[in-house]
């Protein structure tokens, strides 16, 4: 074991809880910096020939994990022999590879396709502990080594890393409370049995449901127009809203303009539309379908009219999903649109 005198210089030891408040308010963010370090950390202490800035790239890049990460824990290990402290199993590192390589390639996934935020939100902190786990096998190998910051510390944080933590801690934490508030509320929700009908009979109106997981929502300020009910579907992009027109002139304003703002965000749309009487009737019944993409996703409006009794009753339904999710649910999304009916 090296004297005090000749101990290579590395970062200072970290509590762990301090470094776990740090990852989280970054959002990961600072994994990039804490990899560079700690290689730079296993260079100083054998004189390894390792680059500490290619590592930045390590934990956003999941399929430079199964090349770089036994690399890093190989240079770990011969560290750890050079000051004489005892480090994991083979068979630790491994399972600690495999865990950081899983959550990295589930961040990926997440990114590409969406998945639900609960699960992100769950995946992260599971991240953030396998990390806190690693990071306190390295405070053991810093504290046999002579300590120098990059920059000086206060309280355990230099001042860009405490500026990070005041402003961001209160934001992620209120994010994070906020996703899980609206899942537990949304589980508290019953859903609609699949094959059953929607019944609105203060309104007069039903709707036919050909699939499960669609469950009512509470109708906010921000669903413009005379909107009077709304559900979400299978998935949280999937939702009908319901609106009652008192006459002609309010829909073809109100209706117009909804449709008009949505095919604009569309790339290339693709829209159809009929026409025809409600039964023997001289009264109106439309189908509008509108698909397109809108930042690789796909996108899909539909919009069904009925003409009652001094009144007009549209549902608007619209949905954003990856290629599969479209072709899965498509057609009864938009059957179950058109089966719109009022009691008039």
């Amino acid at each position: 074991m090296q004297t005090p005198s000749e101990a290579p210089v590395t970062a200072p030891p970290r509590r762990s809880f301090l470094a776990a408040l740090l990852f989280f308010c970054t959002a990961g963010l600072y994994a990039p910096i804490w990899f560079a370090l700690v290689i730079r950390d296993c260079r100083r202490i054998t004189g390894q020939a390792l680059s500490p800035f290619l590592w930045i790239f390590v934990p956003g890049f999941f399929f430079l994990q199964p090349f770089a990460l036994p690399r890093f824990f190989h240079a770990l290990r011969d560290a750890e022999k050079a000051v004489g402290v005892k480090g994991w199993r083979s068979f630790t590192d491994h399972i600690w590879m495999a865990g950081f390589f899983a959550c990295s390639l589930y961040f990926w996934i997440s990114y590409l396709f969406g998945t639900e935020d609960y699960i992100d939100i769950l995946v992260f902190l599971a991240n953030l502990i396998w990390l806190i786990l690693l990071h306190h096998r390295i405070n053991r190998l810093r504290r046999c080594c002579n300590n120098a910051p990059i920059m000086p510390r206060y309280a355990g944080y230099n001042p860009i890393e405490w500026a990070a933590v005041v402003v961001f801690a209160p934001i992620l934490a209120a994010i994070f409370g906020y996703v899980l508030y609206q899942q537990i509320s949304l589980a508290m929700i019953k859903e609609y049995e699949p094959l059953s009908t929607v019944e609105l009979a203060e309104k007069g109106i039903s709707i036919p449901l050909s699939q499960s997981g669609w469950r009512p929502l509470k109708v906010r300020k921000a669903d413009k127009g005379e909107a009077v009910f709304k559900m979400m579907g299978p998935l949280k992009t999937m939702n009908y809203l319901v609106y009652i027109y008192s006459d002609g002139d309010s829909f073809n304003l109100l209706a117009e303009n909804r449709y008009q703002a949505f095919i604009d965000n569309m790339d290339a749309p693709i829209c159809s539309s009929h026409r025809e009487l409600r039964g023997n009737s001289a009264r109106l019944r439309s189908f509008i379908v509108c698909e397109g993409t809108m930042d690789g996703s796909h996108q899909l409006y539909v919009s069904t009219l009925l003409e009652g009794n001094k009144r007009f009753v549209e549902i608007a339904g619209s949905f954003s999903g990856s290629q599969r999710e479209l072709k899965k649910y498509r057609d009864a999304f938009i059957a179950d649109a058109q089966g719109l009916k009022i009691n008039d």
